[in-house]
This record gives C-alpha cells, sequence and structure tokens, in this order.
C-alpha cells in the first residue's frame, strides 16, 4: 500500500483524486496442538470407500474426502442418499466439527457434531436475516448459535451464515457434506496441509470471516458490509 501511496506526489494527492479500497480475503485463527487440533476425516471415515488422489476410476466408490484447511467437503459419489446420511451420522460423533451441512432437494440442513441439534431454512418469505433475505426456518436455530430479535435472524458466531451455507451448497452440481470445525482446529486428511500450533482459516466461523476493509475518497454508504457486496459498490462508484 506504501508503494501505491508512494507513486503520487503526496499521499494527501492520492486520496484526493482516487477511492482507495483495502480488504482482506479472510481473517486467520489460531490451530491447537497436533494430536488436539487435527481432525483425521480418514480416519473418521475409515469404514467408507474412499477415492483417494491416485484413484483414476470412481467404480466402487462412495465418497471423496476434500480438506480446505479449516472447513472440508465429502464428496458423495454417485449420488447415494443411503451413503450422505451414513456419512453425516458419522460425522455427528465428533464434537470438533461446529458444522455439518448438506442439501436434501431445496431445503438446507445445519447439524452441530456431538449433540442432536439441528436446523433447517431454505429462501421463502418467512424470518429475515441482517441483510434482509427472507428464509423460512425450522428447527433448532441454536444450532447456528442463532437468535431471532425483532423478526430478524443474528448468528454473531457465523456472519451471514445462511446465504453463506446456501452458496457453498449449490456452488456446483452434486451431493455433498460440508464441514466447519471448531475454532482451533482443523481438518486432516491424503495429502492435505495442516497448520498445528499455527495459523489456518476457510470455516464459517467468525474467527476466519471478519477481515479489515478501509474505503477512502467515496461518500458511498455500506452498511453490514461484506466481501459480496464490494461488486456493486464498486460498479455503483462507475454508475454501472
Amino acid at each position: 500500500m506504501q508503494k501505491v501511496l508512494n507513486s503520487f506526489s503526496s499521499w494527501s494527492q492520492a486520496l484526493e483524486e482516487n477511492v482507495i479500497m483495502l480488504c482482506g480475503d479472510h481473517a486467520q485463527s489460531d490451530i491447537g496442538s497436533k494430536n488436539e487440533a487435527l481432525i483425521n476425516l480418514d480416519q473418521i471415515l475409515g469404514n467408507f470407500s474412499r477415492m483417494g488422489m491416485r484413484d483414476r476410476e470412481e467404480t466402487g466408490k462412495e465418497i471423496v474426502v476434500c480438506c480446505n484447511e479449516r472447513m472440508a467437503a465429502i464428496e458423495i459419489l454417485h449420488d447415494n442418499e443411503t451413503v450422505r446420511d451414513q456419512v453425516i451420522a458419522t460425522l455427528l460423533t465428533d464434537e470438533r466439527i461446529e458444522l455439518i451441512m448438506w442439501k436434501d432437494q431445496r431445503r438446507y440442513y445445519v447439524r452441530q457434531g456431538g449433540n442432536k441439534k439441528m436446523l433447517s431454512f431454505a429462501p421463502g418469505d418467512g424470518i429475515r436475516d441482517n441483510w434482509g433475505v427472507a428464509w423460512n426456518i425450522d428447527g433448532d436455530i441454536s444450532a447456528l448459535k442463532g437468535k431471532i430479535k425483532n423478526g430478524v435472524f443474528i448468528s454473531k458466531d457465523f456472519p451471514d451464515a445462511l446465504t453463506r451455507i446456501k452458496q457453498a451448497l449449490d456452488c456446483r452440481t452434486g451431493m455433498r457434506v460440508l464441514l466447519s470445525a471448531v475454532p482451533g482446529c482443523e481438518f486432516l486428511s491424503e495429502a492435505a496441509p495442516v497448520h498445528p500450533n499455527g495459523g489456518s482459516h476457510g470455516s464459517i466461523n467468525r474467527v476466519d470471516s471478519l477481515v479489515p476493509l478501509i474505503i477512502s475518497g467515496s461518500d458511498q454508504d455500506l452498511n453490514k458490509p461484506r466481501i459480496y457486496d464490494l461488486k456493486e459498490y464498486i460498479l455503483n462508484h462507475f454508475n454501472r
């Protein structure tokens, strides 16, 4: 940033003549010691036939384990609902898995590892979230550590949780189960990079989600900002 500002005659000129936006793409959270912090999905899901990195054929395989630091996707091969439900039941035994998420038909489901809390939701005309999106919500909202205040669903621990979960499950075709780890833990599988006693990110918990955002030189209002909203913010600046 200093190099950019130094390319002008003065920093004041840079700020007067330009809108400057600085935003982090993710936060970073601490990871505990190796034995406690690493959630070994290859072990937990050891009873399922897993497609490995060197496997070329899906024949006879049930799942693919895809770790991305503090989140993971379990891809269910051949869209087998029975396998999906068995995978979910197995994952529920580990309380280090903060959220277990999946989609069935047009509805989205969330459960917590280690307990029986479950929430389901879908776009609708019911309760609204902090960004004005309406949802039909059933079940235990404490599964997302949420509350309803003045008809608005709020979860401080999982910012913009409903939209983010929906988008993550809708981003590509196929059947999958998504996982988000409790703070301090990280997912491990074949060849996945891990960071015990270091830092990591990727979950939808606030510790990985809240990032710095600095904007100068603009009078546009950005209420309750999300990275998702920056595209429209920039286009509005150029009247597009």
